[in-house]
């Protein structure tokens, strides 16, 4: 998709594996714009938050499990178990969706891998 953005002139970057930060945020617009996101943004969307709201407790989860069991556990979401807090939204009597309460994102780890750095494995 970056080589169709490149060759439509929705960016010139300098080298092709040189890209500034205008570079990077007209591609994003670009995808905005035309309703393409990338699976972790999409979720998101559903999700009802910025992906920082959910980079930045995945990678805390990961810092704070690595420290508990002194071993690195990776800021990966496969290796926890998402929680949002309040639920998507209040649906009316209608069915539709009346409220959407902003998301807050935490992670616990899933049970096998808590186990496996409980006995001292790697993950």
């Amino acid at each position: 998709m970056l080589e169709v953005l490149i060759k439509n002139c929705v960016v010139t970057p300098a080298a092709p594996d040189t890209w500034t930060l205008a570079d990077a945020e007209a591609a994003a617009e670009h995808f905005e714009e035309c309703q393409i996101f990338a699976p972790y943004a999409a979720m998101c969307q559903t999700l009802g938050c910025r992906y920082a709201d959910f980079l930045r407790p995945v990678r805390e989860a990961a810092a704070r499990e690595s420290q508990k069991y002194g071993r690195g556990v990776p800021d990966d979401a496969p290796y926890f178990v998402m929680h949002r807090v309040p639920p998507r939204g209040v649906t009316g009597e209608d069915g539709n969706l009346v409220e959407i309460k902003p998301a807050v994102i935490s992670f616990t780890l899933y049970d096998d891998i808590r186990e496996r750095l409980e006995r001292g494995e790697e993950v």
